[in-house]
């Protein structure tokens, strides 16, 4: 059977901008002529050479979600796979996510369940009918991953692997083809056996760039005046006008959040200790109730843009933790506040994963993280990552040394630097994130830099295609 390729209808209109070009290329070094796209895109809206470069190809359109014979075939896919209904309906428990000797399958259909519901979730769902519509969404993907299997789609290029999409990661794992996946600008290949984060970094390439300090430090000074290539910590940065006082509140345990809604299981790390972030700051509150250090809850930067209501979403659970339903007088919230003075006069830096973890190690600090760092995979001991909950509770609770030596400091500058100008295309692209509640005004912008860009930078895009297609595991700028 002849090689196609499977684009995954999650991308945004930006992103074809830059992805198809990439494409043709890898599609051209393999000698693949057709491209299956999940859903319709407006061909004619792309640049001239984006299509020219289509018209090399056999294109095959697959939309699904509006045919009127979708209900009846999920109904049909429910009974083909009442095992798989069942075993996730019966153990989508949080003690059974953690355990870690799941199969590996079966434990990503769990976690894509989970996922999925935490998003859909608010106070006037049905749970029960929330679960059922979620299971069958997931055991769709698989049946859709059958399909496109049957079509000869033979190597795949997701718009992410969370929320059903997991579903359909974990078929296509337990089958002979290629999947790459996008994040932050990146396209970096998947793992059979194991997540690969968008920003693991080989030990080659770091050392390709740790002797280069004036680059690294230049550009860490521009990163903390919000002008690097990280855009939620640019928006963090550069909306400090309104800040809190926090003159009389020292020495503070600082817990970063996530977007509550987001995914935590970007990369499944089977010894976490808390089943996601709702899990993880509930807990943390619980713990710190029984101390009189002061505690600084720091909201998000952009959780507006993605669309959360972060602020209620805290309250409601700190209704659920504390007796008097509101946080006792050594606890704050706040939402923007100056970088550098909130990390430097912290005491303990805490959250789940991410880069505000490798931040924290470029301030000399050494936070505790819940889920594995991809910093960690380069060196040990530049985080506390508790494998227990009383392990977790002494670090909140005892005296600990919570800094790191600047040799350690300088190591994650060097990882912010590679992440963001090495392994993302947003040093060519030149372009914002894109968040569910920005303006159309914002999106429309956006768009027209994404198109020029790609024009200017073509042959680059042709490069990484080519890069990829060289079984590398993600793309990667020269310098």
């Amino acid at each position: 059977m002849k090689k196609s390729i499977f684009v995954c209808g999650g991308f945004i209109n930006e992103q074809y901008l830059w992805l198809i070009p990439i494409i043709c290329a890898y599609a051209k070094k393999l000698k693949i002529n057709k491209i299956i796209f999940e859903k319709k895109i407006r061909i004619e809206k792309l640049p001239n050479y984006v299509r020219e470069l289509l018209d090399n190809y056999k294109i095959i359109f697959i939309e699904e979600d509006n045919n009127p014979k979708k209900k009846f075939f999920l109904i049909y896919y429910l009974l083909k796979n009442m095992n798989i209904f069942f075993y996730v309906f019966f153990n989508l428990k949080k003690r059974i996510l953690l355990s870690k000797n799941n199969d590996w399958t079966k434990l990503q259909y769990l976690h894509g369940a989970w996922d999925q519901i935490n998003l859909k979730e608010n106070k006037s769902t049905n749970r029960f009918i929330l679960k059922l519509k979620v299971i069958m969404q997931g055991i769709y993907e698989i049946e859709f991953g059958k399909k496109l299997i049957n079509k000869g789609a033979t190597h795949f290029f997701l718009s992410h692997t969370v929320y059903s999409k997991r579903w359909l990661l974990a078929f296509l794992r337990n089958k002979k083809v290629e999947i790459f996946n996008q994040s932050f600008l990146t396209i970096h290949k998947q793992n059979k056996n194991e997540d690969r984060h968008w920003a693991d970094i080989e030990k080659k390439l770091l050392n390709s760039f740790i002797n280069k300090k004036t680059i690294i430090e230049n550009y860490w000074q521009k990163r903390k005046n919000g002008k690097g290539r990280y855009s939620a910590s640019n928006y963090s940065i550069l909306n400090c006008k309104k800040q809190a006082d926090l003159t009389k509140f020292k020495n503070y345990n600082l817990i970063l959040l996530h977007i509550f809604r987001d995914s935590p299981f970007y990369c499944i790390d089977k010894k976490r200790i808390f089943v996601d972030y709702f899990d993880w700051f509930k807990s943390t509150l619980k713990i710190f109730e029984k101390s009189n250090e002061n505690v600084l809850i720091k909201l998000h930067p952009i959780h507006q843009r993605w669309g959360e209501d972060q602020p209620k979403i805290v309250n409601d659970i700190i209704a659920q933790v504390f007796e008097k339903k509101k946080l006792p007088e050594n606890f704050k919230i706040i939402n923007f506040y100056p970088k550098d003075k909130l990390f430097s006069d912290a005491k303990r830096i805490l959250t789940f994963s991410g880069t505000s973890a490798v931040e924290a190690i470029a301030y000399s600090k050494k936070p505790i993280v819940i889920s594995k760092s991809s910093i960690e995979n380069l060196t040990k001991g530049l985080v506390y990552r508790p494998s227990t909950i009383s392990m977790y509770k002494n670090l909140l609770l005892k005296e600990n040394n919570f800094s790191n030596d600047p040799k350690k400091s300088y190591l994650a500058k060097c990882i912010l630097y590679i992440r963001e100008n090495i392994l993302s295309l947003r040093k060519i692209l030149n372009c914002d994130d894109i968040y569910r509640n920005d303006s159309k005004k914002k999106i429309k912008q956006n768009y027209k830099t994404v198109y020029k860009n790609s024009i200017k930078h073509k042959k680059e895009l042709f490069n990484q295609g080519e890069i990829l297609a060289n079984y590398k595991y993600s793309t990667k700028l020269n310098k």
